[in-house]
């Protein structure tokens, strides 16, 4: 399978793990959309498996590859910071090299530049308030978008092909209709009235 190495001639595609969020990315605001697009892929994982295999594989390192490496190191604890989130909230280990990726020399703040200047006083103090502990490990102080809206486990009740579910709902019916016609012998269908 070839896959492209740029955002923009994967318009119509998103990335699936997070090894292709770091894969598909040459700066920052591409590294953000693709984590965007993968946090928003999320709705469609809803086994512990599935979330384990897509954050197995150690995605590049930003920080060798983009032309800022500050902004580099940031994607590349940005994208640690998710996944351990992720998985501490569904119960999955976390993957070895989240561990191994380095965490930023300064704290970075939401809202701010590259380097964590530019945000507003009232950003830090949430970021300071509110960011979880995985992101603070990182020394990056951000609130994540919730993962309880990210993944949500599923009852495990397994899918039952269509034709059984339409064989199921014609007995249904045909018990309905007997009903029916069992109460209708009894005179139950009529009304009384009474005078």
């Amino acid at each position: 399978m070839s896959v492209s190495t740029s955002y923009k001639t994967n318009v119509n595609r998103r990335p699936c793990t997070a090894a292709e969020v770091a894969a598909w990315a040459h700066d920052l605001p591409e590294f953000s959309l693709n984590l965007t697009d993968w946090l928003h892929e999320f709705r469609h994982v809803h086994s512990r498996a599935e979330l384990t295999r897509r954050v197995a594989e150690r995605p590049r390192a930003c920080r060798k590859v983009f032309a800022e490496r500050k902004s580099g190191g940031l994607a590349d604890a940005l994208l640690a910071a998710h996944v351990a989130h992720l998985c501490l909230h569904a119960g999955t280990p976390v993957p070895e090299w989240v561990s191994a990726t380095p965490a930023l020399a300064r704290p970075w703040f939401q809202g701010g530049d590259a380097e964590g200047h530019n945000a507003s006083a009232l950003d830090r103090i949430d970021a300071l308030r509110f960011a979880p502990a995985c992101f603070r490990a990182f020394n990056v102080f951000y609130v994540p978008v919730a993962a309880r809206q990210l993944f949500k486990k599923r009852a495990g009740r397994p899918t039952v092909p269509a034709s059984e579910q339409r064989a199921k709902a014609a007995e249904r019916q045909r018990r309905y209709r007997q009903r029916l016609l069992h109460d209708a012998g009894r005179g139950r269908s009529r009304k009384r009235l009474s005078v």
